[in-house]
């Protein structure tokens, strides 16, 4: 999985816990004749699970990429939260790891590990957010619909190719959805930047009724430069594809056009959230 290939392998513990990372993703990918592997299951089925201190709080199957080139890069992800650092870096040099990727390894399957520092929104904005998706159920969409020029009529880049956006009619998926966002920043004015875009986004999404599902930040330093993974939930793809039509969307997308350096959108089916 090139797109998640580090610039130093080897594992710093150090690094780990001054950073505080308490997530592992873990990012499997599937050959032609091997199978998806229940991640929860095989980890449970392990004599050493009971010895850490963790929860998988999500787990999907990836679909098809919305913005991307190629095959998506992954067919299946699942995260796993630690009480702390010390209990991830435990379980990375665990044996029940070691099996989990050896597992992969026999079908000439791939899997990659990244670590990551979840962020938790601030009380306010959750408030705040809980009151927006109570009025998205209240009042209908027509009531916010606005005929503003939208992100999407700008195609190609970090925007998704006329064919992926056309790609979601015809991909008959059923709800709820989650958009796996990979987010490359252009340094630190950049994460401010995409910032402003991001609560006007966030606003948007949850009075269409959907959610944050995870906000994360990478600690692995990726040769893609990957700072941030966010993944949102939608009800339905109408709803996703009613996003840009929300209001401020339109003029929101100049701050996320100006702090985005890349990214990656693959749109995916959870199985556990």
């Amino acid at each position: 999985m090139n797109f998640l290939k580090k610039k130093k392998e080897d594992f710093r513990e150090t690094n780990i816990l001054n950073d505080k990372a308490n997530i592992i993703a873990l990012f499997g990918k599937i050959n032609d004749k091997g199978r998806l592997i229940n991640f929860e299951q095989t980890l449970q089925d392990g004599e050493e699970f009971q010895e850490f201190d963790l929860e998988l709080i999500w787990e999907a199957q990836s679909k098809f990429f919305f913005i991307g080139e190629g095959e998506t890069p992954f067919d299946q992800a699942c995260l796993l939260r630690f009480s702390n650092s010390n209990e991830l870096c435990k379980f990375y040099k665990s044996d029940l790891l070691k099996k989990l990727k050896e597992d992969f390894k026999k079908n000439n399957n791939e899997l990659e590990v990244l670590f990551i520092k979840e962020r938790i929104l601030p009380l306010p904005l959750k408030f705040v957010g809980t009151i927006f998706k109570t009025i998205g159920k209240i009042i209908p969409f027509s009531k916010f619909k606005n005929k503003e020029k939208n992100d999407f009529e700008n195609l190609g880049g970090i925007n998704p190719r006329p064919d992926q956006y056309k790609g979601l009619d015809s991909s008959n998926l059923e709800g709820p959805l989650h958009m796996i966002n990979f987010l490359s920043f252009r340094g630190k004015e950049g994460f401010s930047d995409y910032q402003k875009y991001g609560l006007i986004a966030l606003r948007g999404v949850l009075l269409l009724g959907g959610r944050l599902a995870f906000l994360g930040r990478v600690i692995d330093e990726t040769y893609d430069h990957w700072n941030q993974i966010a993944i949102m939930e939608y009800p339905s793809v109408e709803s996703f594809k009613d996003l840009v039509h929300m209001p401020g969307y339109s003029k929101a997308t100049f701050w996320r056009a100006k702090g985005l350096l890349k990214t990656l959108l693959i749109i995916s089916k959870p199985s556990k959230k």
